[in-house]
């Protein structure tokens, strides 16, 4: 009975934490990234707008935008499911460096070359058939693509990260 209490006091202490953690970064400000489209393909260039809304002052802040793509490995082995995740591909760069920000709004145009030769796939026909095989072996994989930013300032830092689709 004392067990289920512990874990009772576990479990609220965690979700009071990451609760404290969403309200601390809810009153510093937000972070909105808005992309000219979601669908790319390999080469193209990603644009769009930054807009930081900041709610209380921040000091020696750096600004920075980024393109990350992971490799999502699922395994599955006696009825139980294996999920890992390996960074692929990161590129970033700051938009604003050392920076003392006031409350207020401030939008940023940004552009991003993807990548033109970035493909962990054979071909469309052997590509589809070692997926085939993994999959008969167990194995799935797949690459997710994330166009992200970050405000690196004292206290809680921003983030915010959007999927986005490219072929």
């Amino acid at each position: 009975m004392n067990t289920r209490f512990i874990f009772l006091g576990i479990f609220l202490t965690i979700f009071l934490i990451i609760g404290v953690i969403y309200i601390l970064k809810k009153r510093k400000g937000s972070i909105e990234l808005i992309p000219e489209k979601y669908n790319y393909n390999l080469g193209e260039k990603l644009s769009g707008k930054l807009v930081l809304k900041l709610r209380k002052p921040a000091n020696n802040s750096k600004l920075i935008i980024g393109l990350k793509c992971q490799r999502s490995e699922t395994t599955y082995s006696n009825n139980e499911k294996s999920t890992s995740h390996y960074t692929l591909f990161d590129f970033n760069f700051p938009l604003e460096n050392n920076k003392d920000y006031t409350p207020g709004e401030y939008s940023y145009d940004f552009s991003i070359d993807i990548p033109k030769n970035y493909s962990k796939d054979v071909g469309p026909i052997a590509g589809n058939i070692i997926k085939s095989i993994n999959f008969l072996r167990g194995r799935n994989s797949f690459l997710n693509w994330y166009l992200y930013s970050e405000l690196n300032c004292s206290g809680v830092d921003l983030n915010k990260e959007i999927k986005i689709n490219v072929s």
